[in-house]
């Protein structure tokens, strides 16, 4: 298959206003490609915008639209606002996404339909909406998580949402393949980014403790990987030796990480009882 080049193309990316959404799109434009961003704050979309087309050297580069991804009408409205000005596009990479750890007994269930309909099915209304608008020879791209292949105390809703992802973009695979559409799923790590910020402030403390040797990535790197990974047809990309060896592990050892983590929380657990 023939490498893809970045340069001329227009690529829509959800939650592009901050994180490895805004990462992401910089690096597009760095590359030559028209970007098109997609967020819920008209403000931020305005700063990103800016930022881009700075970041790119050429003033025009970047697209905005506000949507809310979970919104079936704002995404069709969209929609036609990027087909009637750009006709086609080259690819879409939905980063667009709500970070949240909390136990499952205690989250709020709003809370639980929140991270649900932005992280799972706001991803999959992205791309079936912008589907149609893909040239033959373009891609998908769906940012995941490594949480997706090995979740953590309260990562329930969370997690749930990540893994849907890779029963959905093997079967968006099938369905594209024929038009040489490429289908891709990313699954960053910790990544220095205000989402995960937030998360960190509010997470339980078995969380915490439980990622508190996990080391924290650029947006930049990340959306390099991404890119790399795209252009080299993985179907899966990972970013660094460490999430690739947790992939691997996972799937040859599938046992071996969940009773890592079960040991490493009794005795977390033990500890807290022994100081209480």
């Amino acid at each position: 298959m023939k490498r893809i080049i970045f340069d001329k193309l227009k690529v829509v990316v959800s939650g592009g206003t901050s994180g490895i959404g805004l990462a992401t799109a910089c690096s597009l434009a760095k590359e030559g490609a028209s970007v098109i961003i997609i967020g819920r704050d008209e403000f931020k979309l305005e700063q990103a915008q800016n930022y881009i087309d700075k970041a790119s050297g050429i003033n025009g580069k970047c697209q905005v639209y506000s949507a809310d991804v979970s919104s079936v009408d704002q995404l069709l409205d969209i929609t036609r606002k990027i087909r009637e000005k750009n006709g086609s596009i080259d690819g879409v990479i939905t980063s667009a996404g709500i970070m949240y750890a909390e136990s499952l007994i205690d989250m709020d269930i709003n809370k639980i339909k929140e991270i649900l309909d932005v992280n799972l099915l706001g991803t999959i209304l992205t791309i079936k909406m912008l589907l149609p608008l893909i040239q033959p020879g373009g891609f998908v791209c769906a940012v995941s998580s490594l949480a997706a292949i090995q979740s953590v105390y309260g990562y329930c809703a969370y997690s749930a949402t990540k893994s849907g992802l890779f029963g959905f973009i093997e079967s968006l695979e099938l369905e594209v393949s024929k038009n040489g559409i490429t289908v891709h799923l990313l699954c960053p790590q910790d990544t220095d980014t205000p989402g995960f910020e937030y998360e960190c402030s509010i997470r339980p403390a078995e969380t915490a403790y439980l990622g508190e040797t996990a080391g924290l990535a650029k947006p930049d790197d990340i959306a390099k990987s991404l890119l790399l990974g795209i252009q080299r047809n993985k179907r899966v990309i990972l970013h660094g030796g460490s999430s690739k060896m947790i992939y691997f592990i996972k799937r040859l050892f599938p046992s071996m990480l969940p009773l890592f983590l079960r040991i490493k929380l009794a005795r977390f657990r033990n500890r807290v009882s022994s100081a209480a």
